[in-house]
C-alpha cells in the first residue's frame, strides 16, 4: 500500500510539473524565449479577411515568474489579469482568470466598448491556448477565437528593455540628476526613481512605429523630495507620464523621448540592475 501511494505521488507530481512547465517541443520553437508560449509578447492579427493575417496594436504576454497572469495593451489600457490554474490536456493549454486590472486612460467610447468587449471574454472564466506554427490561438470562455502571432521584438525594443536608463537631459537642461528608469516588459511597467522615491507607471510601445505611451504613475510617486528644487525637477520629470504618446529613438547609447518632434528627456544606458 504505502509502495502504491508513493507510486501515485510521484505520477501526480509529474502530471502537475508538465501542466506547469509546458512540453520540451514546444520550447524548442521560440528561440526567443526558451520556455514556448510563456513570456513572450504576442500580438493580436486582424484575421477579417480570409486568408489574411494583419498585425493590430494589441497585445498581451503570459507570465509566470511572479506567479501567473496575462498581462497585455488591449487598445487604449494596459490590463493585468491574473490565472488561478493552468492544466495541460490534447485540447490546449487552459487557463483559469479571475477580473482584469486596468490602467485608467480615458479612451474614445469606441474603444472602451472594443476594450471592455475583450476583457470580458478573457475574464473570471477558462480560455484555452494552443501554438501552432508562431501563432497563438486564444479561445475565449464564450467560444470566441483570436489570433496572435509571436511580435520577435526588434533590436529597438530589445535595447529597451535590455538596460536601465539614467535621465542626463530634461528639457534640453542637461544636469547630474538622479531619476532613472528601466522597462519591465513582463508586467508592462516602466519603474525607476523620481529622484527621491521609487515608482512605477504602465507603459505600452509600438516599435514598428517607434512610439512609447507613459501613463500615470501611481500616487506614491507625489512624495516630497524635501528641498524645493528637487520637488521642482521631480514634478518636471513626472509631468511626461501622462498618458500620452511619444515618439523614441536609441542612438549611441543614449534614449531619446520626443514630443512633437522636440527632444523632452535623455536618458543615457546603464548595466540592468546597476542604478
Amino acid at each position: 500500500m504505502k509502495k502504491y501511494a508513493t507510486s501515485l505521488f510521484l505520477c501526480l507530481t509529474s502530471l502537475v510539473t508538465f501542466a506547469q512547465e509546458g512540453s520540451s517541443d514546444t520550447q524548442e520553437r521560440h528561440p526567443l524565449a526558451p520556455d514556448g508560449i510563456w513570456n513572450v509578447r504576442w500580438v493580436l492579427q486582424d484575421s477579417s479577411t480570409p486568408g489574411s493575417l494583419n498585425p493590430t496594436d494589441k497585445h498581451i504576454m503570459l507570465n509566470r515568474e511572479y506567479g501567473s497572469s496575462i498581462t497585455g495593451y488591449s487598445g487604449c489600457n494596459v490590463f493585468e489579469l491574473p490565472v488561478t490554474r493552468t492544466t495541460v490536456d490534447s485540447k490546449g493549454i487552459h487557463m483559469t482568470t479571475r477580473f482584469a486590472t486596468q490602467s485608467k486612460r480615458e479612451c474614445s467610447t469606441q474603444d472602451t466598448y472594443a476594450e471592455n468587449k475583450f476583457l470580458k471574454r478573457i475574464s473570471n472564466g477558462t480560455i484555452t491556448f494552443n501554438e501552432v506554427d508562431g501563432n497563438l490561438y486564444l479561445l475565449t470562455k464564450d467560444k470566441i477565437q483570436y489570433v496572435f502571432a509571436d511580435e520577435k521584438l526588434d533590436k529597438l525594443a530589445k535595447d529597451l528593455r535590455r538596460y536601465d536608463w539614467k535621465l542626463v537631459q530634461l528639457d534640453g537642461e542637461t544636469g547630474n540628476f538622479r531619476q532613472w528608469i528601466t522597462f519591465n516588459f513582463h508586467n508592462y511597467l516602466v519603474e525607476g526613481n523620481t529622484g527621491c522615491t521609487k515608482f512605477s507607471a504602465p507603459f505600452a510601445v509600438d516599435a514598428k512605429n517607434s512610439t512609447i505611451t507613459l501613463f500615470a504613475v501611481d500616487d506614491a510617486a507625489a512624495k516630497s523630495c524635501g528641498s524645493s528644487k528637487d520637488n521642482a525637477t521631480k514634478d518636471h520629470f513626472l509631468k511626461y507620464f501622462d498618458n500620452s504618446t511619444y515618439q523614441f529613438s536609441i542612438a549611441d547609447q543614449t534614449l531619446i523621448i520626443y514630443q512633437n518632434d522636440k527632444i523632452v528627456m535623455k536618458f543615457d544606458l546603464a548595466k540592468k540592475n546597476s542604478l
